[in-house]
C-alpha cells in the first residue's frame, strides 16, 4: 500500500488518538465535540505555523494591479505582506483585506505594487514536513487544554521538537538559504557602497 501525506482527517484523529478518542470518519458533523474541538485546534496551530512565513507560503515580488476605483484587494488568505523591489519604499499596510497608504492616508493607490506576500494554504497543500509539524503541536495543546497532563506534555514536546527540526532542514534545503546572501547584516557589509548616503 503506497503511503500518501497526511490528510486533514488524519490529522484530526491523531489528536483524537492523542486524548484516547476513537477514530472519525469525517472531517466535520461527526455529533462529536471532541472532534469539533480537535479540528478547530488542527486550523488554528496551521495558522500559527503558516504566520512566521516559509518559503512554500510566500510568493516573492508578487505583482497587484490596483482595481478601477484605484483600491489594491488583496487575497482573502493572506496572512501578511510587505512590499518589495521597486515599490519597497512605499509605505503600504493591510488593512482589512486592502493596501492602505500610510503616507497619503489612502485606501487609493492608483498603481500597480510589487510585494512579499504570506499565503494561509489548506491543509492538504502543505508540505509534509510542515502537516506533521502542525499535528505534534496540535495534538500537544489539545491533549494540554483537556486533560493538563504534565507527563504527556513532556513526552509529547520531544516528538514536537524533532518535528520542528525537520521542518526547519527541509525549509533550509528548499530555499536554498546562504549564510552570505540572506543575511542581511552580511549584506550590507558587503555592500557598504550601497547604504552609504554620503
Amino acid at each position: 500500500m503506497a503511503l500518501t501525506p497526511t490528510s486533514r482527517l488524519e490529522a484530526i484523529n491523531e489528536l483524537l488518538d492523542a486524548i484516547g478518542e476513537s477514530p472519525v470518519n469525517a472531517e466535520s458533523n461527526t455529533g462529536l465535540v471532541e472532534a469539533d474541538l480537535a479540528a478547530t485546534r488542527v486550523d488554528k496551530t496551521s495558522r500559527q505555523v503558516q504566520k512566521r512565513g516559509w518559503h512554500w507560503n510566500i510568493l516573492k515580488d508578487y505583482v497587484i494591479d490596483p482595481d478601477v476605483d484605484g483600491y489594491i484587494q488583496l487575497p482573502n488568505s493572506t496572512l501578511a505582506v510587505d512590499t518589495s523591489s521597486s515599490s519597497r519604499y512605499r509605505d503600504l499596510v493591510q488593512r482589512g483585506g486592502h493596501l492602505y497608504d500610510r503616507d497619503n492616508n489612502t485606501f487609493v493607490i492608483n498603481k500597480a505594487i510589487k510585494v512579499d506576500i504570506t499565503l494561509y494554504l489548506d491543509f492538504e497543500d502543505l508540505p509534509e514536513n510542515a502537516r506533521d509539524f502542525i499535528v505534534m503541536k496540535a495534538a500537544r495543546k489539545f491533549q494540554q487544554r483537556l486533560f493538563g497532563s504534565t507527563e504527556l506534555s513532556e513526552f509529547d514536546k520531544d516528538d514536537e521538537r524533532q518535528s520542528w527540526y525537520d521542518l526547519l532542514d527541509a525549509e533550509s534545503d528548499a530555499a536554498d538559504y546562504n549564510m552570505l546572501r540572506d543575511n542581511i547584516t552580511v549584506f550590507r557589509i558587503l555592500n557598504r557602497k550601497h547604504f552609504n548616503k554620503d
